[in-house]
């Protein structure tokens, strides 16, 4: 094994001395290998090998190719004839003499005669069987070449089958061709390129298999095989002449390589035969990779490419082949070893397209550069046999390692946002390559590469991955972050009940926020200081709380205040009364009034008597009883006050009297006093007391106030009288609810010593005491006069009793009592009226009213307050209605005599234009009968009544 100091000294020998590191091609050091074959024809022309080197074709002059087949490849010396031939002017019916050449495509399956002087003609066959003379058919395919050159000698296609090469003899030139398709002589035309063939009758043209060496063979004065070396492969105008050796034959006609061009085989007229030679080489090596421009950067693991030959190593048999591999910061510097005495044939290391080293075969050699250093490097080859002999290259232009990826920064801001995000990646490779390629993605979706932003223009928390690679392919480690956006604000909601409740409100505040979350409650009380919210808000007293409250989310967005109230009253409202205290003797009303200072009063309800409940506020009392009154109120809140009970007494009417009988054990003549009584009796109130007023004589003698005992009596006792006096008692009874009832006189009582004065009219002795029954009595009592009978009562003398007047009065209506119905209309003035006429001989108070159903409607034409004695009165309402009237119901009250008598009459006026019969109506207080002159009055003054009527009723139609 060689040792570096040796690869150094072999670099100084070749760049002091030149010395050429040669390879395959070259016929510089090319050797006869003393191997030749004869012909099969005299006079041969043209030479071809198949690729394989298993098979050699002969042209001859006559037109017959000849195929020899070789058990050893690329060993003339095992090559035979084996009597397969192709006569190919019978194929292409063309003249037998002067055929020049021949030529296979690279697969074997195209065949190209050449007919070379005055023919001038390239001939192309099919051949069904690869490298099978025996199977090659003409195409009928031909290409006339004489506008280049009349004498064609030699021709040649590129390895590809795109370019053709003649040589002629004529003009001792080169030409070239470009055919459109491939192994195509129809699509192949002339490309106006041409070089000297260096000789004189050129023979034929040969080019390496890389198309950057060209070969040509001339015999006319020189025997001479030249070589040119071309700048541009296959391109004959880069071609210039570099060697020149002398053939074995004396007439040379052609030269074919082996595909590596380790081995060259001429054919020669001179001997007819053909002849091996051997263009050995030194061990070669040439790096394909890194190789390119300056600049270029690697990372990772690499691939080292390079191609080595050693005509002498067809296989391991042959020995061994050793590579050492180094990079270093300058060329041929042979500084850090990567392989050191590698073997080519270890393919745990290389890997190696063939192991027949003889041709050119392309290697690689996997690199892990991550341990190497960032920095300008090249790579340096060391190829040696097991002679020790060495090639060595290196790198054209350095290579940068950059095994350091690429950083990439962005600028999301940090947290929750609450408007759109443009988030924007910048790379940076620092010394290194460069950024190539940034990419992203979001939520694991797919990569997208980056351009010049990244728009998040919706809600949510979105994960964003990211890297970069650099131009050696580096990707840094992905990147995280969170982009979180928030634009809607949180939502809170409360489990308040609403209205007004009765017992302590626990609030629970419920906060949403499907993006961000809820960060935090508040609420505050009454626009109080705010508070944070935790569990519950609890309200445990009485009062209407204003309660506001919002959350803020972790994006920070506030929502918009909500308020809600919490009302809470435990406190029953308090109902009040004015019910009057006692008694009461008029028509009355209780307001009831409720009270509450949170919520607010309902509605109050009460029950009279023990009635259902039933609503309201004012409570009417208008029958005699003592009634019960009870109510309550209940709050909006639902709070029910405790039920109160009151007592509401009413009695509008006055007691009632009944007259007591004298005391008889003190109504004797012995005795100067009487006891007068009267009994009083109050179904409602109750009898209380009377008020008194004694008279002697007709005259008052004192007045008091008596209870009622125990009997229900009022007594009084008159003592002291004298002979002959008349008393009696006026009495006024009242009753609890304080009614004064109607006075009445008691019988008179007269102290009469005297029995014989006439006083008594059952006479009697002296000394007696007559007591009159009658004197101011009720009817029935004895009288003699009428000032012995009550008010209202008058002395029958006949009878000698109190009895009723005739009938005080008479009335007569303008419509009939029956209906009770009054037709008036709008467009004429009604009137209703009533009539009054006195039956009796005094004037009688007189008092009419409607009430306030009717008043809007009647207006009483004239005041009439009094009744003359035997008179007439007529009283009178003006109707008034329009034309939406649609009928009203009332009563028309009359009262006469202070009360004696009273019309109370149910009067109903509907909308219409007639008028109701009139009728006759007499006010009565008993039906008693009449005495004989109340009848005479009453007859004459029914008579006038009627003639009355009648005036009135003419009076009225006229009217």
């Amino acid at each position: 094994m060689k040792r570096v100091s040796a690869i150094v000294i072999i670099l100084l020998l070749f760049i002091l001395i030149g010395l050429n590191v040669h390879s395959f091609w070259d016929l510089s050091i090319a050797s006869y290998d003393d191997i030749n074959i004869p012909t099969q024809s005299t006079n041969p022309q043209g030479i071809d090998v198949s690729s394989d080197g298993t098979k050699i074709y002969e042209a001859s002059d006559s037109g017959v190719f000849y195929e020899y087949s070789c058990s050893t490849a690329w060993d003339l010396s095992s090559c035979v004839y084996d009597n397969n031939s192709l006569d190919v002017s019978s194929t292409t019916g063309a003249s037998s003499g002067y055929w020049s050449d021949i030529d296979f495509s690279s697969d074997g399956t195209k065949m190209y005669a050449l007919h070379g002087a005055n023919y001038y003609t390239i001939y192309q066959h099919s051949c069904s069987t690869a490298w099978d003379l025996s199977s090659c058919v003409y195409d009928n395919n031909s290409l006339d070449v004489s506008a280049q050159d009349s004498i064609p000698l030699g021709l040649d296609f590129s390895f590809d089958g795109t370019k053709m090469y003649i040589a002629g003899e004529l003009n001792d030139t080169f030409y070239e061709y470009s055919c459109s398709t491939a192994w195509d002589l129809s699509s192949c035309v002339y490309d106006n390129k041409s070089i000297n063939c260096q000789n004189v009758q050129c023979q034929s043209i040969q080019f390496s298999s890389d198309g950057t060496k060209m070969y040509g063979a001339g015999n006319y004065s020189v025997m001479e095989i030249n070589q040119f070396n071309c700048s541009t492969a296959w391109d004959l105008s880069s071609c210039s002449h570099s060697k020149t050796i002398t053939p074995q034959d004396s007439s040379p006609i052609g030269v074919v390589f082996k595909t590596n061009g380790a081995k060259m085989y001429e054919i020669g007229t001179g001997e007819d035969e053909i002849y091996q030679w051997s263009l050995p080489s030194f061990p070669h090596t040439l790096i394909v990779q890194p190789n390119g421009v300056d600049g270029n950067y690697l990372s990772g693991s690499q691939g080292i490419t390079f191609d080595v030959n050693d005509a002498d190593i067809v296989s391991n048999a042959d020995g061994n082949l050793f590579i050492d591999i180094y990079y270093s910061s300058a060329q041929y510097s042979f500084t850090t070893a990567i392989v050191s005495d590698g073997n080519l044939f270890d393919s745990s290391i290389f890997s190696c397209e063939d192991y027949n080293f003889s041709d050119t075969t392309r290697c690689t050699y996997s690199w892990d550069t991550t341990a190497i250093a960032d920095g300008n490097y090249f790579i340096d080859l060391n190829v040696f046999d097991d002679s020790d002999v060495n090639a060595v290259d290196s790198s054209d232009a350095s290579f940068i390692v950059d095994n350091t990826a690429p950083s990439t920064t962005d600028d999301a801001p940090s947290g929750w946002q609450t408007a759109d995000v443009n988030i924007h990646l910048t790379c940076s490779d620092g010394t290194g390559s460069g950024c190539s390629i940034t990419q992203y993605r979001v939520n694991s979706g797919s990569w997208q590469t980056y351009d010049t932003n990244i728009l998040f223009d919706s809600d949510g928390n979105f994960q964003l991955d990211y890297n970069s690679s650099d131009l050696v392919g580096s990707i840094e480690t992905t990147k995280t972050v969170w982009v979180a956006i928030d634009s809607v604000a949180p939502s809170t909601s409360d489990d308040h009940l609403g209205n007004w409740q009765t017992t302590d409100q626990n609030v629970h505040l419920t906060c949403s926020d499907s993006t961000s979350g809820c960060n935090i409650t508040q609420y505050r009380i009454d626009s109080g200081a705010w508070q944070t919210y935790d569990s519950n808000i609890l309200f445990s007293s009485d009062g209407n709380y204003q309660l506001d409250y919002n959350s803020t989310d972790i994006a920070g967005l506030v929502e918009s205040t909500h308020t809600i109230w919490i009302a809470i009253e435990t406190i029953s409202p308090t109902t009040t009364d004015n019910a009057p205290s006692g008694w009461q003797t008029s028509d009355f009303s209780i307001t009831l009034s409720c009270s509450d200072a949170n919520s607010g009063c309902d509605t109050t309800y009460y029950s009279v008597d023990g009635s259902a409940f039933v609503s309201g506020n004012t409570v009417n009392i208008t029958t005699d009883g003592n009634h019960g009154v009870s109510y309550y109120s209940v709050d909006v809140a639902g709070n029910i006050e405790t039920t109160h009970d009151i007592n509401a007494p009413l009695d509008k009417t006055a007691p009632i009297y009944s007259l007591g009988s004298p005391d008889s054990n003190k109504a004797n003549q012995s005795v100067s006093q009487f006891t007068f009584a009267v009994k009083l009796s109050d179904a409602t109130s109750g009898a209380r007391r009377c008020f008194w007023t004694t008279y002697k004589n007709g005259t008052v003698q004192d007045n008091g106030v008596v209870d009622v005992n125990s009997d229900g009596y009022c007594e009084k006792t008159v003592s002291g009288m004298s002979n002959d006096d008349v008393w009696f008692v006026r009495w006024i009874g009242n009753d609890y609810a304080d009614n004064n009832a109607v006075s009445i006189d008691s019988n008179s009582y007269e102290y009469d010593t005297t029995p014989d004065d006439g006083g008594s009219s059952s006479g009697g002795g002296g000394g007696s005491v007559t007591v009159l029954p009658g004197g101011l009595g009720g009817v029935g009592s004895f009288c003699q006069n009428d000032l012995d009978c009550s008010a209202g009562l008058y002395c029958d003398g006949n009878a000698g009793v109190c009895v009723r007047d005739s009938p005080i009065a008479e009335t007569i209506v303008d419509y009939s009592w029956s209906d009770s119905v009054k037709l008036v209309s709008s467009d004429s003035n009604s009137e209703f009226s009533v009539v009054l006429v006195n039956k009796t001989s005094k004037d009688l108070p007189l008092v009419a009213s409607v009430d306030s159903n009717l008043s809007r409607y009647l207006s009483l034409v004239s005041d009439v307050n009094s009744l003359p004695a035997f008179g007439v009165r007529r009283i009178a309402w003006r109707v008034f209605v329009d034309g939406n009237f649609s009928g009203a119901r009332g009563n028309v009250v009359v009262v006469v005599g202070s009360g004696r008598a009273v019309l109370s009459h149910v009067l109903e006026l509907k909308p219409s234009v007639g008028l109701g019969a009139l009728w006759g109506y007499r006010l009565f207080e008993f039906s008693q009968p009449l005495p004989f002159v109340g009848r005479v009055l009453t007859l004459g003054f029914g008579v006038f009544v009627v003639v009355v009527v009648v005036v009135l009723w003419w009076v009225y139609k006229r009217g």
